[in-house]
């Protein structure tokens, strides 16, 4: 053991146990017989730091939708963490109790020194992001530094207006404050709430372009008038985060519907208000509407900047596959200062689902442990994707702990996760899935093209990557009985075919190296390992021998997916780990789920019943992370979920060679069903587009830069069952990579859609 270093203890179940049996588990973390620990989080940011970085261009690439996610016109010099001038208002009702409403059933908006023209609403973010601005817990807080030109500033008067729904009708109310100084010494204020006749707030606000003119429509009530505001979507603060401010633009509008004509190309979000003329009461404002609003599904990829350029073809191959699964790809080239600065970018992206790493980011760390005593039970620290994918949830360092000890003191590190305002769970909102080549593992663009190369072969149903329907659950002795109960009750919900080897004797390390190149489509392990291997019982549990990380390698590991219920297996931040070198060392792997920390995923039941409702890796991976948050994550569950990970895309699905899923593309292997071939490809000016629908349909084919800017105009055609083609002249563009969209409406209103690369060579 003394050759691997660090070793983490797996979570010691009993024989007996089946999935649901984990309350009186301990988790423990092995060390080295030379007392060596896992590096901490000090440690790896030494590291971090100590590599030089490049800066990155941001933006890269963007899915074409009409505008652009631009980058911020001018960077906001605040600073998050450090708040400007954000009053604590606590809201009380006519009865005295303190609201506890919660959006859309509660809104506000502010204004400054009596200008009723420019606003802020709830939605506007606070520089401190560790809470909602309407808490549901009595009070709302605005961060008053959103203000712009002019800004906020000592001596201004800040008014709050507040709505609230009550039965059939509103509660409003509102305060006014002078700010003295900035920051502001603590001023906490009171608004008090009175029942209203205000008119209900306009409903389904809708926005479409006309060349440079922006049409908002809305659905209102007879005999109001109406207030349209509206806020510059590239008015940005931070990373990327949207500041919401409003300004009116129109006053007074007797219909439902505004044309604003002077947008000067620019893209902006609506908001509007209702009045009573004959009260002059004003409703609270209306939900938001925009070009860009309506993507409930938005993926996003944050390269590292150094590895951008040499991966730039194959990562916008993948992204094409996800555009035919989602509404909008973003794509950002850029290095982030700290965990921070990325979660804030994650969350400001309207109707996020995923993000994939590529490269060095920042890492949080957790720190955990039963402290009583002066000592902590089962500390461990360790790297937690958690924290990016729970976008709303609070997270605060208060302790300083070690394996022996702790004091109430931060560190630096994250120890406390509590709840999501306003909500009381935990539950995480995305996915995230990481490509992190460490440094003994060879060239990084090499291993990252090599790996996306593989996933879109994959997805395709091309290159010999998919592998039979099948599963190998191999569960080492410690786990037996818990493995053959899940092996025969939950894979093969998923899986027809199932290996099951769990016998004492049997799930050896000589064993598993053989099993290793027989090309399932999933192994599901269940063993004590480390970082860097795995450490198998044999002789009837007396001994132990290891399946190392070049192991894997040189057996020529040949699944498609990997589910590792092995101890820090999965540690991203170790050089070789194992879950890394599955993912991007191996000639089939798409993607593993795996730990950084002790134990590892144990709702199995949620996993493998999500895969075979469809869902892929990822969303089964999301949505049993969500199910174990139900009620909040107990210090037990925390033992088993916190550190787990995901290497590789996690948007694949389970897939076999006989069903290959859709994909446009020029490869002549691609299945007839609606597939687009350019012929040749890469082409010199000119290329002849090959479309077949699977039925007669009208085809729409667009072409677009890697910006997403539209550099063709669109072709149009009726097209039959057998195909149809026709010629792309790119003679006026300049040699690079180019991207096409088709969609083809049939007649019984369906619609498919397929994307695909052009390589135009001059």
């Amino acid at each position: 053991m003394k050759t691997f270093g660090i070793f983490f203890a797996a979570l010691a179940i009993s024989t007996t146990l089946l999935a649901q049996d984990y309350d009186d588990v301990k988790l423990t973390e092995w060390v080295s017989s030379e007392g060596e620990r896992p590096e901490t989080r000090a440690e790896w940011k030494a590291r971090f730091d100590a590599k030089p970085k490049e800066t990155g261009a941001g933006l890269v690439y963007e899915t074409p939708r009409g505008f652009s996610f631009a980058a911020p016109s001018a960077i906001d010099t605040f600073v998050f963490g450090e708040d400007y001038a954000a009053p604590l208002v606590y809201v009380y009702r006519p009865d005295g109790s303190m609201s506890d409403a919660l959006p859309p059933d509660a809104s506000f908006y502010v204004y400054m020194n009596g200008d009723t023209t420019r606003l802020l609403t709830d939605e506007s973010p606070r520089w401190s992001l560790n809470e909602a601005n309407i808490t549901g817990k009595g009070y709302l807080r605005s961060e008053l530094g959103n203000f712009s030109d002019p800004p906020f500033e000592a001596g201004d008067e800040a008014t709050i207006v507040y709505t609230e729904r009550a039965g059939d009708g509103f509660r409003q109310g509102a305060t006014s404050f002078t700010v003295a100084t900035i920051p502001p010494s603590p001023m906490p204020r009171s608004l008090f709430l009175e029942q209203t006749a205000a008119p209900e707030p306009p409903r389904d606000v809708r926005v479409e372009r006309d060349g440079d003119t922006a049409r908002v429509s809305w659905r209102g009530a007879s005999g109001l008038e109406y207030d349209v505001f509206r806020r510059s979507l590239g008015d940005l603060l931070t990373t990327n985060f949207p500041r919401y401010e409003y300004e009116l633009i129109a006053s007074g509008v007797s219909t439902e519907t505004y044309a604003d004509i002077e947008t000067s190309g620019d893209r902006f979000g609506y908001i509007v208000f209702a009045r009573d003329p004959a009260t002059g009461l004003r409703s609270g404002r209306s939900r938001e509407g925009d070009e860009g609003s309506v993507h409930p599904d938005t993926r996003l990829v944050l390269v590292e900047p150094s590895l951008y350029a040499a991966i730039q073809t194959n990562l916008l191959d993948l992204v094409s596959e996800w555009e035919t699964e989602c509404d909008r790809v973003i794509v950002y080239s850029r290095s982030f200062a700290d965990i921070h600065e990325l979660k804030d970018t994650l969350r400001a992206i309207p109707g996020l689902t995923g993000a994939l790493l590529v490269g060095e980011h920042p890492v949080p760390y957790y720190q955990q442990g039963v402290c009583e005593d002066g000592s902590c039970e089962g500390f461990q620290e360790y790297p937690c994707d958690l924290f990016y994918m729970d976008l709303d949830g609070e997270w605060s360092d208060r302790y300083t702990m070690s394996y022996s000890s702790y004091e109430e003191t931060p560190d630096g590190v994250f120890d406390t996760h509590t709840q999501n305002y306003p909500i009381n769970d935990e539950a995480p909102e995305i996915v995230l899935g990481r490509l992190l080549p460490t440094e003994s593992m060879g060239d990084a663009a090499e291993l990252v093209n090599a790996y996306l190369e593989r996933v879109v072969n994959y997805r395709r149903g091309l290159g010999g990557v998919r592998r039979p329907m099948s599963a190998l659950s191999f569960c080492d002795d410690d786990w037996r009985d818990w493995g053959n109960d899940v092996a025969s009750t939950f894979i093969p919900e998923a899986f027809p075919d199932v290996k099951n080897v769990y016998r004492v004797n049997e799930t050896t390390a000589a064993n598993y190296k053989a099993e290793l190149p027989r090309g399932y489509h999933m192994i599901h392990t269940y063993v004590h390992s480390s970082s860097l291997g795995h450490s198998f019982a044999q002789d009837d549990g007396s001994s132990s021998r290891w399946v190392s990380y070049s192991d894997i390698v040189d057996f020529g590991a040949d699944a498609n997916f990997y589910l590792l219920f092995a101890c820090g297996n999965s540690r991203y931040t170790r050089d070789n780990n194992c879950g890394a070198t599955y993912a991007l060392r191996t000639e089939s792997c798409v993607n593993t789920v795996g730990t950084t920390h002790s134990g590892g995923m144990r709702n199995y039941k949620t996993f493998y019943g999500e895969l075979a409702r469809g869902a892929s890796y990822g969303e089964a991976y999301l949505r049993t992370y969500q199910a174990g948050a139900k009620s909040g994550f107990t210090q037990d569950s925390k033992n088993w979920m916190y550190g787990l990970t995901l290497n590789g895309d996690p948007f694949t699905t389970l897939a076999g060679p006989e069903t290959p899923s859709f994909v446009g593309s020029s490869d002549a292997e691609t299945p007839e069903r609606f597939a687009v071939g350019c012929y040749p490809n890469p082409f010199n000016a000119t290329t002849t587009v090959r479309i077949t629908p699977g039925a007669a349909a009208s085809v729409e084919f667009r072409v677009y830069d890697a910006l997403g800017a539209e550099v063709a105009s669109p072709v149009r055609k009726r097209i039959d069952e057998s195909g149809g083609e026709f010629a792309f002249d790119g003679s006026a563009l300049a040699s690079g990579v180019y991207f096409y969209r088709a969609r083809a409406e049939f007649s019984d209103g369906g619609v498919a859609r397929a994307a695909g690369k052009l390589v135009l060579l001059k």
